[in-house]
């Protein structure tokens, strides 16, 4: 997939590497899950290649000052998202 840039206030994300996107409401946070790659290396124990899943920050979050600009960013970027998975499917 090609990298699709969503910005969004002060935040922007990769919308090609996000996994799932969710909210807290105690904390005022969108939390952001991303994908993992699969690189592949030799294990120098057993001297056999294997897959090594790595993914640099597997989560990050967006604080806000208020709930209503939680709803309304998490509501933005999560229509962003489902557009671009619509069209890269």
């Amino acid at each position: 997939m090609k990298p699709e840039i969503y910005y969004g206030g002060d935040f922007s994300v990769d919308l090609s590497q996000v996994k799932a996107i969710k909210k807290d409401y105690d904390t005022k946070t969108i939390i952001f899950e991303f994908k993992t790659r699969a690189e592949y290396g030799v294990n120098p124990f057993t001297e056999m290649e294997e897959m090594i899943l790595v993914c640099e920050t597997p989560v990050s979050t967006v604080p806000f000052a208020s709930s209503d600009l939680l709803h309304a960013y998490y509501d933005e970027v999560v229509v962003a998202w489902k557009e671009y998975l619509k069209e890269n499917a």
